[in-house]
């Protein structure tokens, strides 16, 4: 596999190219890029193949900006010696009208085609249609899958909605013309899967709806899936904050601070109505892989000498990482025990052990998911043996800031008040499991100074990384240990914590260590697939929304009932 220098750079939200508060100003931007350039040829020698930039080059749908940008990034292209053909954009929210697109989308975005785009990254179109592009560079032999994460928003701000048909067409697509074994980088302005950082999406109401293109997660998925063995690489743009992750040794997410916008160092909360301090991050990010996929990575941040931001007074500073990958090829699933007149039988164990945390905190998340329709009903696969007709869409319940910060609240309360009153941060240690368990235990954390950890259990372990993995955290165990709390989203047939309790009570020698799971959700009338004795205590949030669960024997083929949602 050929190695990769790329450069990944975006947001540079020109509102006017006179403005002095313009990194890209007229008078300003020669002197940005080439201090930008020094900076990457004082890391490294060898050219740089591609420059990946991801939306919103102008702001608030300026169109008459896009010639300067134009000009901008022809200056950044021969400043490092890039073809202006091996640097590749991609539509962002702020990059057409959006009073147009309501009435006409592609006429709203004619400008961006017609007036920028087209004059980069021109190499052979396998396909084109409104919502993504294939385009493959032939003297490198990668493909391009390029998004148009806005199309279909009918002037709202936020992503594009796709119905699964639609999914479902684009996936194909991308399968048919795009061989599994070759180098695809994809660009998308809207992150297709939501990034690590939780304080972002706490910090900011309804973060995921404004943000998180939650509609391309399926193909994105799939796209893992079928690509397990070749280089993928994801570039999203949107965010104006820095991150990076990993599904495997070759599939990598990269997301990259924004790298112009004007120097306001303040915004509009909608929560309070009040002006607050905005943290601009201005950065960008220089990725080099190896022969075997494996990344290394770059991010230069500007660092101001004094207390007024100028490009004239500071300068490019330089952290370099590996992203959080395995070191080994994707692991595949464990297939699970096949069903036995035992496992049957053993799935009559009836839940009389998870306790609610709190009532008024249960009617609120019920309430909400009512009010605001999060619950759906159909065929959602979530492992070899069982699926569940029920689904929450936890995204969007938890990013209701008030259920959040209520759940962090009340579950601190119940840990001191109904566990034990001899829990300490010497004593107790916290993991959470998944995204939104973890999301919870690092704020519970920081509240009583016990110590957090966050593992990944979906797919059973498919797409985990070195940092992930239980194995990990258990290293760092102390013999002080005496509470292990798990916290979790969704409790169904209760396979998944109890696993991750066997795992623990095995690799761990010490006695008496005391397990406890603390979900979101957990419907009580649910019988659990397996004898919950491995905890001390169970605990949700809520008990009372009834999600069945049924084991696919029972259910029609994939044929005729197709999952919506698989997660085996």
């Amino acid at each position: 596999m050929k190695t990769f220098r790329i450069l990944h750079i975006t947001d540079f939200h020109i509102d006017s190219p006179e403005l002095i508060d313009e990194n890209f100003r007229l008078a300003n931007y020669k002197p940005f890029i080439k201090k930008m350039a020094k900076a990457i040829q004082a890391e490294i020698n060898d050219p740089i193949d591609y420059i990946i930039t991801t939306g919103d080059y102008i702001n608030k749908g300026k169109i008459k900006n896009f010639s300067h940008c134009n000009i901008v990034l022809k200056f950044l292209a021969k400043s490092l010696k890039v073809d202006v053909n091996k640097l590749f954009t991609c539509i962002g929210n702020h990059d057409f009208d959006s009073i147009l697109d309501k009435t006409d989308p592609k006429g709203a975005r004619k400008p961006y085609h017609k007036n920028f785009a087209s004059d980069f990254g021109q190499v052979q179109v396998l396909y084109k249609e409104d919502i993504f592009q294939i385009l493959f560079d032939k003297s490198h032999k990668v493909y391009f899958l390029i998004f148009d994460s806005t199309f279909g928003s009918n002037g709202v701000n936020s992503p594009s909605k796709l119905s699964i048909k639609e999914k479902d067409r684009i996936y194909l697509k991308i399968e048919e013309t795009i061989p599994s074994e070759s180098v695809l980088f994809i660009l998308s302005h809207y992150p297709m899967d939501v990034p690590k950082k939780t304080i972002f999406i706490v910090e900011e109401k309804n973060w995921t709806e404004k943000h998180f293109w939650k509609d391309s997660f399926d193909i994105l998925h799939k796209l893992n899936l079928l690509r397990d063995n070749s280089l993928t690489i994801y570039f999203f743009g949107d965010g104006h904050s820095p991150d990076f992750w990993s599904y495997s040794i070759f599939q990598h997410a990269f997301l990259t601070g924004m790298i112009g916008g004007k120097h306001e160092p303040y915004f509009d909360d909608e929560n309070d109505k009040a002006k607050k301090y905005y943290n601009k991050i201005t950065q960008f990010k220089l990725i080099e892989t190896d022969k075997e996929g494996k990344c290394f990575i770059r991010t230069f941040q500007f660092v101001n000498d004094g207390f007024e931001f100028s490009t004239n007074s500071g300068s490019w500073q330089v952290n370099t990482s590996q992203p959080r990958y395995l070191d080994y090829p994707i692991i595949k699933p464990e297939k699970e025990e096949p069903l036995t007149i035992e496992t049957v039988n053993e799935r009559k164990f009836n839940d009389q052990v998870t306790e609610p945390i709190s009532t008024s905190i249960e009617n609120e998340i019920i309430e909400e998911i009512e009010k605001s329709r999060l619950y759906c009903f159909g065929h959602h696969k979530t492992s070899e043996t069982y699926s569940s007709l029920g689904w929450v869409d936890i995204d969007s319940l938890m990013n209701n800031r008030n259920i959040f910060c209520r759940c962090v609240e009340k579950a601190k309360d119940w840990i001191f008040k109904e566990v034990d009153h001899d829990i300490s941060e010497k004593n107790s240690v916290f993991i959470g499991l998944d995204y939104w368990g973890a999301c919870i235990s690092a704020h519970v954390s920081v509240l009583t100074s016990i110590t957090n950890y966050c593992i990944a259990t979906k797919s059973k372990g498919r797409y985990n990384i070195e940092e992930e993995k239980l194995e990990r955290v258990l290293k760092n165990k102390r013999n002080s240990w005496k509470y292990i709390f798990l916290f979790s989203d969704v409790v169904s047939t209760g396979y998944s914590i109890n696993h991750v309790a066997e795992l623990i009570q095995k690799k761990l020698t010490t006695k008496n260590i005391k397990i406890i799971s603390i979900s979101i959700i957990s419907d009580i009338e649910q019988k659990r697939a397996v004898n919950m004795a491995n905890f001390f205590k169970i605990s949700t949030f809520c008990s009372k929304l009834r999600i069945p669960v049924i084991e696919n024997s029972n259910l029609p083929n994939n044929n005729i009932l197709p999952a919506r949602l698989d997660i085996s």
